[in-house]
């Protein structure tokens, strides 16, 4: 699946929204989350504060939500960002964060 994924961020991908993260109490955790229209469906990539390397993220719907995950070099990362599945438009993204064992609350805002 990761392989998949990673394909599918570098046969050019169209951005459909990337989110500007603010997440309380961890450099560690992304400060952009882009998901895409790829080959093959969606795929999702994010980037750490001063950091150029796009990093792969596995992405899946809960009801109304986004929830994606990956690995880096500080263990899981998991983000989930309510009501982004269906958002209203122009709304604040909020959400919660989980990397390894430590957790905690996000916010951010949607560019399309």
């Amino acid at each position: 699946m990761r392989s998949l994924l990673l394909l599918a961020l570098l046969a050019d991908p169209t951005p459909a929204v990337t989110y500007r993260i603010r997440a309380a109490g961890d450099a560690r955790l992304p400060a952009e989350v882009t998901v895409a229209s790829a080959p093959g469906g969606l795929a999702a990539s994010y980037r750490v504060a001063g950091d150029a390397a796009a990093r792969p993220l596995a992405l899946t719907v809960i009801g109304t939500d986004l929830v994606l995950q990956g690995e880096t070099p500080s263990g899981v990362l998991t983000l989930r960002l309510y009501g982004q599945n269906d958002p209203r438009p122009g709304a604040p993204v909020t959400g919660r964060w989980w990397l390894g064992s430590a957790e905690g609350t996000l916010r951010g805002v949607p560019r399309r």
